[in-house]
């Protein structure tokens, strides 16, 4: 998970620069706000089956983390989509439901661990700016 949380920060940091980290704050927070939204949302479609739209939060929830460098999540995510959007779907897919599920709890338990390396990214730029 320390590959994720390096991964995400550095994404963040080439997006909206170390200048603006204000910006950053704000789009992480929102970020971990939509995981932990999409991780429930996709239990409670699936329980209802309703597909149509659990493919609707696969999709959105895939976007934002392929913009925040969470390729991993950003597969898994295209995956559950696609085979939401099947007639019929199978074991394969409450089993990779499952996984993603997963991957989204503990992605979400990552938000502090982002933030202090955020934090620690911009100390360290200060500090090379100020020499």
């Amino acid at each position: 998970m320390l590959k994720l949380v390096r991964s995400i920060v550095k994404k963040t940091m080439q997006t909206v620069g170390a200048g603006n980290i204000n910006s950053a704050r704000v789009l992480l927070k929102i970020f971990f706000q939509e995981i932990r939204s999409a991780s429930v949302n996709l239990k409670e479609l699936s329980a209802k089956k309703e597909y149509k739209n659990l493919a609707m939060v696969a999709h959105k929830m895939a976007g934002a983390c392929a913009y925040f460098g969470a390729g991993h999540l950003y597969l898994q995510l295209l995956k559950i989509e696609s085979l939401a959007k099947k007639p019929v779907v199978g074991e394969d897919f409450f089993a990779i439901l499952e996984k993603t599920a997963q991957l989204l709890d503990e992605a979400g338990r990552l938000e502090r661990s982002v933030f202090e390396l955020l934090d620690r990214r911009v100390d360290s730029l200060k500090k090379v700016t100020k020499k």
